[in-house]
């Protein structure tokens, strides 16, 4: 790690017990507790709505700096839909990484169109079942 601080931002603050060199705050994705152009680097993992995808998107380039970057790191199977025959793995990823339900079924070249009206490059790298998803100097 590069000399900073690492802040761990939840829901349930008091309830996190991390390293003491990590600060952890109460907040969620879409209100994070941090001034604006403060963070140069923000990892957001899980399973977004796209109900609240703009919300989130707008909220994380704000307390992005000038050069930050976006990590939104997720379960392929989140934000793909697996066309018949699928293999194993992909049934497996489906079962244990269940899509949201909502108005619009979020994938990833949804995500990646409105990730590009925040941001100046966006990158998709796949590992295995992880898809992450960088968004690099926020406009």
């Amino acid at each position: 790690m590069p000399d900073g601080k690492l802040y761990a931002i939840t829901e349930q603050a008091n309830s996190l017990d991390l390293e003491e060199d990590v600060f952890v705050l109460e907040g969620n994705i879409e209100d994070l507790p941090m001034k604006d152009n403060f963070l140069d680097l923000l990892i957001v993992t899980g399973n977004i709505s796209s109900d609240c995808l703009e919300k989130c998107l707008s909220e994380w380039k704000r307390v992005l700096s000038n050069n930050g970057v976006l990590a939104f790191i997720t379960p392929t199977a989140t934000i793909t839909s697996f066309e018949p025959p699928i293999d194993i793995g992909e049934f497996i990823e489906q079962r244990e990484h269940p899509r949201l339900e909502s108005d619009e079924t979020l994938n990833s070249e949804i995500l990646q169109t409105k990730m590009k009206r925040y941001f100046k490059s966006v990158e998709e790298e796949r590992i295995v079942h992880i898809t992450l998803l960088f968004g690099k100097g926020p406009i």
